[in-house]
């Protein structure tokens, strides 16, 4: 009962902020520029799309020249490029990474190469913080889930244009923002959910995982990223023996992993 009090605290961020969405759209243009605003109605008979800008007046441009258009959630930046980088808003992030994990116990210790991914959604407050929360999964000797808080922001260097109706400027320099964050939460054992095993039992423990890296934007908004950092797992491990009698021992592990992860931002 407790776990899944737990669980229904840490997620609930997710449920929060994923949700959240406004009318307002984002239109990409042909010619790589951008509109501010609402499509109204489009007309196949003569090809056209009418559009109320942010400013509240409207056109009516041809049909053709639209090349996408998507729901404006959110505050973005522009680089000289015409690269999106988000500043407030709701965001969601898909992730997967490496880990070279160094396991430490009382009798056991040992250096092992895992894999994992994870799943976390917030709300960018400004560049420099954002709070959410997520979870995801990662293939050490057993199966954990990782149910966490996350803080996160950026860096952002440069001067930047922010976003208005007109087209981004195009050319100058790239800018790369320089990213962190910080994940807090707890590891669920996934064999402990869906077994029930006899003689063995894994006990969840603490998650943190603190990394630094750098942000990819693009013009449509979605930031991709690199970063590197240092994730810290505890569990524990009870055995139970049915010699003439039973008798069990416990052993705590700490997992202390270097991460290598990319993903993207949207």
């Amino acid at each position: 009962m407790k776990i899944k009090a737990l669980l229904l605290i840490l997620c609930l961020p997710v449920f929060m902020f994923a949700q959240e969405n406004t009318p307002a759209q984002l239109i990409y243009l042909q010619d790589g520029s951008q509109l501010k605003g609402q499509i109204l109605a489009t007309d196949s008979t003569t090809g056209t799309t009418r559009i109320r800008l942010s400013d509240l007046s409207e056109i009516e441009i041809s049909s053709s020249l639209i090349l996408l258009a998507q729901p404006l959630r959110a505050h973005y930046q522009i680089t000289p490029r015409g690269r999106q980088i988000l500043q407030k808003g709701p965001y969601s992030s898909i992730a997967f990474h490496t880990l070279s994990a160094k396991k430490s116990g009382e009798f056991e210790t040992g250096t092992r190469w895992d894999v994992g991914g994870h799943f976390s959604a917030g709300y960018q407050f400004n560049p420099f913080l954002a709070v959410g929360g997520g979870f995801g999964l990662d293939a050490n000797e057993y199966f954990f889930m990782p149910v966490f808080e996350e803080l996160r922001g950026h860096l952002s260097g440069g001067k930047w244009q922010v976003f208005k109706s007109e087209p981004a400027p195009v050319g100058g320099r790239r800018y790369l923002p320089l990213s962190y964050s910080l994940q807090v939460g707890y590891n669920l054992p996934i064999e402990e959910v869906f077994a029930d095993r006899e003689f063995e039992k894994v006990k969840g423990g603490l998650l943190v995982y603190p990394s630094i890296g750098v942000l990819f934007p693009t013009r449509r908004g979605t930031m991709f990223q690199l970063d590197f950092g240092y994730k810290f797992q505890r569990y524990s491990k009870e055995t139970s023996f049915d010699w003439w009698g039973t008798y069990s021992t416990e052993e705590n592990f700490t997992l202390k992993s270097l991460a290598i992860r990319t993903g993207c931002i949207f």
